[in-house]
């Protein structure tokens, strides 16, 4: 719906947008808003899909050398401009070994997937301050660090963590009038 009125309303502002640079603004605008929403509802149906494909064991990897750094480093350009927005710092501690950091085998989407996932989650729940990400290579394996300043996930909730469709903290509590409201979204 959101993406159908934008489109609406960028037709009928084209045709006046040569003339006035305040309407070419608002057409750029419009724009933006369809980019970010077609993402959201791409990305939604592609954890969907996945989710269906690992519920029927048919979910493939396809494994290759994985430039961990450089899937790092996409995420982070993923998600500046909405921790920029809330005033949130993203700061990734590159290894100081970086031209002979190795490369991780896996699954490339699925590693992209998650570490969007966690970039995601960390600026989605933090109000202040940021995302920190390090990176470390004990030779047999690569180790990757996201620690945020954000409200955390009580211990009791931890081992529901990757169910599908579970949020910990699921409702959302109006203190004046004690009602309860379910959070929307979330994939599990």
């Amino acid at each position: 719906t959101v993406i159908r009125n934008y489109h609406e309303l960028m037709g009928k502002l084209f045709d006046k947008s040569k003339k006035n640079t305040r309407v070419s603004k608002k057409y750029q605008q419009y724009m933006e808003v369809i980019g970010d929403n077609i993402e959201k509802e791409v990305s939604l149906i592609n954890v969907l899909l996945s989710a269906t494909k690992l519920d029927d064991g048919h979910l493939e990897l396809n494994k290759e050398p994985v430039d961990i750094i450089n899937s790092i480093e996409d995420g982070i350009m993923g998600h500046e401009k909405e921790a920029n927005e809330k005033g949130l710092y993203l700061k990734f501690n590159k290894p100081k070994d970086l031209l002979t950091f190795p490369k991780v085998f896996g699954d490339k989407i699925r590693i992209h997937e998650i570490i969007d996932n966690l970039i995601s989650n960390a600026v989605k729940y933090t109000n202040t301050g940021g995302l920190e990400i390090r990176v470390e290579n004990n030779k047999e394996f690569v180790r990757i660090m996201f620690i945020d300043t954000g409200a955390g996930i009580a211990e009791k909730e931890l081992k529901n963590l990757g169910k599908k469709f579970y949020r910990s903290n699921q409702y959302l509590t109006n203190r004046e009038e004690r009602v309860h409201l379910v959070r929307p979204g979330g994939t599990g």
